[in-house]
């Protein structure tokens, strides 16, 4: 025999591995735990592993998982976490690629693949978050300014930064429920300030307490005149509906 061979000590051969059996029975029944049990091994004269007992197998339980409504500076979203929070509370939450401080406001219903609340806002949280109010009122007075530029017919009235600053939202107050495109000023952003840049209408937040939009190329064009299209053949409708112009005598 080899004096290396993993069988040495016991003086079990390889042939011998044919002849060990292994019963595992799971049973799910209301109230009881799964067992697990093991048939010990009929060779080699090892020692059988005796029956484990419900005691030694612990089963697995779930933490359970709270949903709250965290608010921001503007609007308000859902987020699942394991621990108990109270209203008030100053949590970090998953963000947009990064993280945001928010608020707990209260209990939410479940809701299905809800973002994660990371912790309790620290110190150092709560410092950054001051951090970022300060550089939020240096933003907007330049964003104004590059809307001005680039004539973006909406008006910014304020701008909210993602904690990590990673990301900012930006306000804008229209008159009317008419689409405004806010690309060429998106691009300008972006340019200035080197990070994801979104918009916001603040009338849709004052109905939907939500700052979740869609992406501007992806936006309908759509006011309460009607599409597009519906304008272009109203025009053309009252183009061939009005009388003729009376044509100007010849010059002689």
């Amino acid at each position: 025999m080899f004096r290396h061979s993993p069988y040495a000590l016991t003086g079990f051969t390889p042939a011998d591995a044919d002849t060990i059996t292994r019963q595992v029975s799971i049973s799910y029944s209301a109230g009881s735990t799964t067992s697990l049990r093991r048939a010990s091994l009929q060779s080699g004269g090892l020692p059988a592993v005796s029956e484990c007992s419900s005691a030694s197998v612990s089963s697995t339980t779930l933490t359970p998982l709270h949903h709250y409504y965290i608010s921001f500076k503007y609007g308000k979203k859902i987020f699942s976490s394991t621990l108990r929070l109270d209203p008030q509370e100053r949590v970090v939450v998953e963000g947009d690629r990064g993280v945001d401080l928010g608020v707990v406001e209260g209990a939410a219903p479940y809701t299905e693949g809800a973002p994660k609340i990371i912790r309790p806002a620290t110190f150092e949280d709560q410092k950054q978050d001051e951090t970022r109010a300060r550089k939020e009122a240096e933003t907007l007075p330049r964003m104004q300014s590059l809307a001005l530029d680039v004539g973006c017919l909406g008006k910014v009235v304020d701008v909210m930064m993602q904690l990590d600053e990673k990301k900012i939202t930006v306000i804008i107050c229209r008159e009317t429920k008419d689409f405004v495109d806010f690309r060429r000023l998106q691009r300008a952003a972006f340019d200035a300030f080197r990070c994801r840049v979104w918009f916001s209408y603040l009338d849709e937040i004052e109905e939907t307490m939500s700052t979740e939009v869609q992406k501007v190329q992806r936006r309908p064009e759509r006011n309460n005149k009607g599409t597009f299209n519906q304008r272009q053949n109203r025009k053309l409708r009252s183009a061939q509906n009005a009388p003729a112009a009376p044509t100007a005598a010849p010059c002689h």
